[in-house]
């Protein structure tokens, strides 16, 4: 029996001996390279989204479209600047994950997103820019408009960081240290890791892309069309300010200079020439002039032609 004991014995000992644990992962020269690099680009970020954030606030009156816009942007680089930056500077100097399994869930739902919250709001900014050169009229809504984008932007990133905080959890493996806690990501089949590998590609960069180029695409197009009207053939002051609106701000723009200046033969030329020359010689705006109201025409202008 002792024998029988003996021989199990050393059975065990040589299982357990073939198959020993691995070491625990340490700090060594690799972490203190990424604490380096992360430790400058956290301090740059931090202080530049500060004076921002500081500079916009110091803004008296209502703010613009833009600078909401860009004070947005700057909290939601500054999450990333906290939840991403300086969370991987912490771990990476203890190595193991020592916040708990709810800790572990929140930090990386907060980490995915500020970076939803930064792609949309920049995403907004295009599309800003791109209404402001499309329909530069209709600037009376901008601030509503850019109101919803805002909106739109916090209540997507929120629900698009969900999965995050589902999929993450604090997990533990046995190391010849003794036991070592992580925070990592956990599938129960493939497909689940490639499904959501996918859609958190297409919602941060396929689809934020697309709008963003398809905006700046636009944008570049009418700035183009405008310029071929200007420079692809010559142009005359007829020409340019034949619609009723160009020629009301040609007599607005006369009337302006007017208003503290006598308008000679030359200074008429020379307006005449900036304006695009021809042979209206800017007759029909003259015309509009003539026809505005008493309080908007200068007193009594010397006009020689």
């Amino acid at each position: 029996m002792d024998y029988l004991n003996d021989s199990m014995f050393n059975n065990m000992t040589y299982n357990i001996t073939s198959t020993p644990l691995p070491d625990a992962p340490r700090f060594d020269n690799v972490y203190v390279s990424k604490l380096c690099v992360l430790g400058t680009v956290f301090v740059i970020s931090f202080f530049g989204n500060t004076l921002v954030i500081i500079q916009i606030f110091r803004i008296r009156g209502s703010r613009s479209t833009i600078q909401s816009l860009i004070l947005n942007l700057a909290i939601a680089d500054l999450m990333v600047s906290f939840f991403n930056i300086l969370m991987d500077i912490i771990w990476s100097a203890t190595v193991e994950w020592l916040a708990g399994n709810t800790m572990c869930k929140i930090m990386k739902y907060l980490t995915v997103f500020g970076l939803h919250l930064s792609t949309y709001i920049t995403v907004s900014i295009a599309l800003d820019r791109c209404f402001a050169i499309l329909s530069p009229m209709s600037r009376s809504k901008a601030p509503l408009r850019v109101r919803i984008m805002i909106t739109m932007a916090w209540v997507l990133s929120a629900i698009f960081s969900i999965p995050q905080a589902v999929i993450f959890q604090e997990q533990r493996k046995m190391f010849r240290q003794g036991m070592f806690h992580q925070c990592r990501d956990s599938y129960n089949a493939l497909w689940q890791k490639q499904l959501y590998s996918a859609s958190s590609l297409i919602l941060l960069f396929v689809i934020p892309l697309i709008i963003m180029v398809t905006s700046y695409l636009l944008i570049l197009k009418t700035i183009v069309k405008t310029s071929r009207q200007f420079h692809g053939k010559p142009i005359s002051s007829c020409r340019i300010f034949s619609t009723p609106l160009g020629e009301m701000l040609t007599a607005l723009a006369i009337q302006i200079y007017s208003q503290s200046h006598i308008i000679h033969q030359h200074e008429v030329k020379m307006l005449n020439n900036f304006l695009g020359g021809g042979s209206c010689r800017m007759s029909r705006s003259w015309v509009i002039f003539k026809t505005l109201p008493s309080p908007l025409k200068f007193s009594s202008p010397l006009l020689h032609c």
